[in-house]
């Protein structure tokens, strides 16, 4: 972690330990979090768009602006992240609080005109005489 110095033994353990006690305390504050949010596959799918526009993006300026540098390049894809993760995790919050739903849409008949409803062949099907 420190450049320059030589890590003793002691500090490379210290310093693993910290490691998988972040690591654990961030899963179990994720399980209480996929709780909230429900399908645990829409929230895989919305975390990989979050990821994949920002490299996306960086693909796409290196391949079209020779001129762009590194500094400009994690700028954009700090701000592109940071963007993307407000926009579809507040989507998911204000999903899983019902503050927004999506409205399935209508498949009933009721309200068609009857000659429309009397015009449709529900029986494509034809019977052959023997």
């Amino acid at each position: 972690v420190l450049r320059g110095k030589k890590q003793t033994e002691a500090m490379q353990a210290f310093t693993l330990k910290m490691i998988v006690l972040i690591i654990g305390i961030a899963c179990i504050a994720l399980v209480f979090v996929a709780e909230k949010l429900g399908s645990l596959l829409q929230m895989a799918i919305s975390l990989s768009g979050v990821t994949n526009g920002t490299l996306v993006g960086l693909f796409i300026l290196g391949l079209f602006f020779p001129t762009a540098n590194a500094k400009g390049a994690l700028a954009g894809a700090v701000s592109s992240l940071a963007t993307m993760i407000v926009i579809v995790f507040g989507a998911q919050y204000y999903m899983a609080y019902g503050m927004m739903k999506y409205l399935g849409k209508v498949t009933s008949i009721d309200g068609c005109p009857t000659e429309l409803i009397a015009r449709l062949d529900f029986n494509a099907s034809t019977r052959v005489q023997t």
